[in-house]
């Protein structure tokens, strides 16, 4: 779902209801949000290490399993040009999970085919 859905989705909506989420669609709880947040995506760069060039990601703390992106070889130059063809990270946002409220209502259960 992209932020112009969602945006569809509530228009029109009193801006004061509440929002929730609806989650495990065989054991269904509701769950308020605890927080909005957006991700830029990794901060991509090359550096060498133990004699291989690298694809890496700078956001991550280089003992991450999610620091190393790509073995790229020996040669530098392939690590550079692979960078240049990453896949491009747009960004993302995430809604935080908040506090367990219960079960989910019957009706919400319905409406979202649970």
């Amino acid at each position: 779902m992209t932020v112009e859905h969602l945006l569809r989705c509530l228009k029109g909506l009193d801006p004061h209801v509440e929002v929730r989420m609806a989650h495990q669609p065989h054991w269904p709880f509701e769950y308020d949000i605890s927080e909005v947040v957006v991700t830029e995506g990794p901060q991509l760069e090359i550096q060498e290490y133990d004699g291989h060039w690298h694809v890496v990601d700078a956001n991550e703390d280089p003992g991450d399993e999610d620091y190393w992106l790509e073995d790229c070889g020996p040669s530098k130059i392939d690590a550079q040009m692979r960078l240049e063809t990453w896949p491009e990270h747009t960004p993302v946002v995430f809604l935080g999970e908040g506090s367990q409220l219960g079960y989910l209502p019957g009706d919400a259960r319905k409406a979202l085919g649970w």
